[in-house]
């Protein structure tokens, strides 16, 4: 959809109109008031312990990555309707981790700090770095493929960790899912219900009501409430942070920024920084696949295609910056992009408000803190968490399967219970597992049917179709599919030592035109189907190998096709089905034609009798013609003036004028009439006729064929009758090739 086609386009001489200014304005000053007080709630979680006297430095690292990504990525990315803020909320378990192991690692001292602040902001230096080398390479598609059930239940483990920080934080102790007693102790009740009664509130007032203004407006009216309550009673904010009510006391001479000065650089530890790689790369694969999920979000509700790989490096970039500046990671997220389109506020005007109010917050200090109460903060966290738990836990459960279902709630209660980096390894496992169970019981064998029903495109007397309906039983075709690995190897051995054991084979023809590849298992596989032909005296047929596969097979042989082929002739292997049946018919016509109550020899000469008399009748009508190997009789799309008789020789016919190219659909020999349906149809020649043995022919041409009617009424008629004949043989056939390509 271009700008032209957006009915919220506004394009007044390449500025905005004042109407249009005025709502970019409020959309913006909208989403500050929605996110700052989250920032706000997930900056004690974060900075808890020995930190929480410096938690103003760490929303003041909130505040700032918000500033940046909301300046940086709305210049710079290529669509209408960018939006970017500060994004904390997916790694709040891994990062309050990652903080936890540090405060545990150094010392309270002039280090402690320092090295927190340096992990917050080496993190978004991580994560941008790892956005725009996936974004450089062009891998973010690549990133879908992880799998949706494993993709949700991470994140709704993340969601679950984030309720039991809002009890965390409402109740002032730690609650885990071992370590629940701070809820129930005297008086735990009064402090964390409200919180979850708030939070679950505005998740039900929110999604009931869609209204912009309706969350910031809440938030509002809560803080003017609770100071209003404490005005009333006479409680003071000394005697309210002494009982917990709201956050405090803090550091006089904390400030939210700058986070460090350049003499702190010298106090960090770094090595105990370079001890939490894992957690760094945990953060950004969690940053990774949740950009990916706002990108296909804002597709689907702008209407809208946008380059995921541009928006990896630009938000890349900008967190590279924010994280130098001592800022946290940033990127566009959902729900501002799609306000600016649904009100028509096009980028930047928005984001940059948003960013200004932002940093006036940072203007005032500290002080903002101790005038929110701590019920709403924990409440907004609850709100964070059932917006990220509902859906993947609840709400999609028609979309999934049972087991995909199971996955979800599995990898969820894996993060909670065992971590979020076992969590998510533990529901990659399982979905591999899954996955290749569920892959093992797609049968590898796609298609399997007898030469007596299949046969190759080569034209035949009569006499060699008749014999070949009966001995056709000896040929068995197989038409592998998908990838042959240890889950469907075995099942392929087993199915055709079934063939084996039910006796009369004598050709066992593996098709490999739909197989996407083999693995080692697949390997030994094929080593034991040899031997197991070899010892039945069943010779196996192997076509169209892709090189991959064929070269995998000759290196499982002695390294050389000589090996692949085998020195007893027992495997043999060709380009296509085709010609790989075509070998097995010819064996087969020329090995047991004895077992025939009329000898097949008998039988074809009396076929060609039939149709030598009938050419030899006509031949004052026909014109006989030489032709080399290699020599074109047509080109597809040629007119069709002629028909003509195969006296001797051997032509074969191409799709396409290249029969290196092209796919060859018939072989002709002697005693075959060709060309009859263009000659009769007076239609263009439908593929390229090209000699492969040298060939005589017997050529006749429209007007011969006029003046056959008139002299010759009755060898006309002949004629008529036998080409109805073998036309009639030819359709039968070309049904047989469809159900062989099926």
């Amino acid at each position: 959809m271009t700008e032209a086609d957006n009915p919220h386009s506004v394009t007044n001489g390449g500025s905005t109109n004042l109407a249009t200014f005025l709502k970019s304005v409020i959309v913006g000053a909208v989403m500050a008031l929605s996110l700052i007080p989250g920032w706000m709630a997930v900056a004690p979680l974060l900075f808890s312990g020995p930190l929480s006297p410096y938690t103003p430095i760490c929303l003041g690292m909130l505040l700032l990555g918000s500033i940046v990504a909301g300046i940086y990525i709305p210049l710079r990315r290529n669509t209408r309707y960018a939006f970017a803020v500060c994004q904390v909320a997916e790694s709040v378990p891994i990062l309050a981790t990652l903080l936890a192991h540090i405060a545990a690692a150094v010392p309270d001292g002039p280090s402690l700090v320092p090295t927190a602040v340096a992990a917050i902001a080496v993190s978004a230096v991580v994560v941008g770095i790892v956005f725009v080398l996936v974004g450089w390479l062009k891998l973010g598609g690549l990133i879908r493929f992880i799998p949706y059930a494993v993709l949700h239940g991470f994140l709704a483990g993340v969601g679950l960790f984030l309720v039991f920080f809002a009890l965390s934080l409402a109740t002032g102790s730690t609650v885990t899912i071992s370590h629940l007693s701070p809820l129930w102790g005297k008086g735990a009740l009064l402090k964390w219900g409200p919180a979850v009664a708030y939070g679950a509130a505005l998740f039900f007032i929110t999604n009931r009501w869609k209204n912009p203004l309706l969350l910031p407006g809440i938030l509002v009216a809560t803080v003017l409430l609770f100071l209003a309550a404490m005005q009333l009673t006479g409680i003071d904010s000394a005697t309210a942070m002494a009982r917990g009510w709201i956050l405090g006391p803090f550091d006089e001479n904390a400030r939210l920024w700058p986070p460090l000065d350049l003499a702190d650089l010298a106090r960090v530890e770094w090595s105990v920084l370079l001890q939490q790689c894992g957690l760094f790369g945990l953060i950004a694969l969690v940053y990774i696949l949740d950009l990916l999920a706002c990108s296909a979000g804002r597709v689907a509700a702008i209407q809208q295609e946008e380059d995921v790989n541009e928006a990896l490096r630009v938000s890349g970039a900008s967190n590279i910056l924010s994280g130098v500046l001592g800022g946290y990671v940033g990127y566009e997220g959902l729900i501002g992009s799609t306000l600016s389109y649904k009100l028509g506020v096009p980028k930047p005007i928005p984001a940059l408000t948003c960013a200004a109010i932002t940093a006036a917050v940072m203007m005032f200090g500290a002080s903002i803190l101790s005038s929110v109460p701590k019920f709403m903060l924990g409440g907004l966290i609850t709100f964070m968490a059932l917006s990220i738990i509902v859906e993947p836990l609840f709400s999609n459960r028609r979309r999934m399967t049972l087991i995909e279902y199971v996955l979800v709630w599995g990898v969820a209660l894996a993060v909670l219970f065992f971590g979020v980096a076992e969590g998510a390894a533990c529901g990659v496992l399982v979905s591999l597992g899954i996955f290749v169970i569920s892959y093992s019981r797609l049968n590898v064998i796609r298609f399997s049917g007898v030469g007596a029903n299949i046969r190759s495109v080569v034209s035949r007397s009569p006499a060699a179709e008749q014999w070949l309906a009966r001995a056709g039983e000896a040929t068995h075709i197989l038409r592998l599919q998908g990838y042959i690995f240890f889950g469907t190897a075995d099942a392929l051995v087993t199915q055709i030592r079934e063939i084996l054991d039910a006796g009369g084979a004598r050709y066992l023809i593996l098709d490999f035109a739909r197989v996407d590849g083999i693995d080692a298992a697949g390997l030994a596989s094929f080593t034991r189907l040899r031997k197991m032909n070899r010892d039945a005296g069943v010779t196996l047929v192997f076509s169209e190998l892709a090189p991959e596969i064929r070269r995998r097979l000759e290196l499982a042989s002695d390294g050389t096709a000589a090996g692949l082929q085998g020195a007893d002739n027992s495997l043999q292997t060709y380009a296509d089905l085709d010609r790989a049946l075509e070998w097995c018919e010819d064996r087969l016509l020329r090995g047991e034609s004895d077992k025939l109550v009329e000898p097949l020899e008998q039988m074809e000469a009396r076929d060609r009798a039939l149709i030598r008399t009938l050419v030899a009748d006509m031949t004052p009508f026909c014109e006989r013609v030489e032709y080399p190997v290699g020599h074109v009789l047509w080109y597809a799309g040629d007119p069709s003036p002629d028909m003509y008789y195969v006296e001797s020789g051997e032509l074969q016919l191409f799709t396409s004028k290249s029969d290196v190219a092209g796919k060859r659909v018939a072989v002709v020999t002697a005693g075959d009439i060709i060309g009859v349906n263009g000659f009769y149809l007076q239609e263009a020649r439908p593929a390229t006729m090209r000699v492969t043995q040298p060939c005589v022919l017997q050529r006749v041409s429209d007007a011969a064929m006029q003046r056959l009617a008139q002299e010759a009424p009755a060898l006309a008629v002949r004629l008529e009758h036998y080409l109805l004949v073998q036309q009639t043989r030819l359709l039968v056939r070309s049904f047989r090739s469809a159900d062989k390509a099926t």
